[in-house]
């Protein structure tokens, strides 16, 4: 008997199958997506399937796993913090991965857009927004000037500057360290993104990351 339950905790799809003669099996079932979701955001979903086998003696074992499934094929890794010292980009690792962590092959298109700084550069909340805030935005801002009013990443909300390098990035199995400090400044911020050469279903698979860039030997940091 095989049983397919969703994140939700859905009954998807329940029966009973044969295994041949290794004792694989092959599972069908309608992985249907969330309609108010954009497939640029590569939404995943997690299944648990769940299996009793039982033998020609009667003897019954069970076992159970859980699969990922996304909109897309593969999303790209980017391994690296959002605060980070120069010296410690010379190596990032880049890899294409599935939803369930399978790496694979891939073209794409490397990109280092420069962010238009802010007066005063701020940091993200350790905590959460409150429901019910003490202060409006702009008394907020003026009384804790460093710290972010709300939730939102701060730095996708800067401006692009200009891009700073473009070029092709060869992606094998294991990934690719490619060396960010050639690009960058401390003191600055930035947006990486890596494109997909090929389509799927239109679409580009795009990944996005910003940094603020520190270079502590100079003495270097956002403002």
């Amino acid at each position: 008997m095989v049983e397919l339950v969703s994140q939700s905790a859905e009954m998807v799809e329940q029966g009973i199958t044969k295994t041949d003669q290794s004792g694989k099996f092959v599972l069908d079932f309608n992985a249907e997506s969330d309609a108010n979701m954009k497939i640029d955001d590569n939404p995943t979903y997690s299944y648990v399937v769940s299996v009793d086998v039982t033998d020609l003696s009667g003897e019954t074992r069970s076992a159970k796993e859980t699969i990922s499934i996304s909109a897309l094929p593969y999303s790209y890794a980017i391994e690296m913090d959002e605060i980070i010292d120069i010296n410690d980009l010379k190596t990032i690792k880049v890899k294409a991965v599935t939803a369930n962590n399978v790496s694979l092959k891939s073209n794409a298109i490397f990109k280092v857009i420069e962010l238009q700084q802010p007066d005063v550069w701020k940091r993200n909340r350790r905590w959460g927004s409150p429901s019910n805030p003490l202060y409006k935005r702009g008394e907020f801002e003026k009384k804790i000037g460093r710290i972010a009013y709300n939730n939102t990443s701060v730095l996708s909300e800067y401006e692009d500057k200009e891009v700073i390098f473009e070029g092709k990035l060869d992606i094998p199995v294991d990934g690719v360290n490619v060396d960010v400090s050639k690009y960058v400044k401390g003191g600055k911020s930035y947006r990486i993104e890596i494109i997909s050469n090929e389509k799927y279903k239109n679409t580009n698979i795009i990944a996005k990351d910003y940094i603020a860039v520190t270079d502590s030997k100079n003495r270097k940091y956002p403002t």
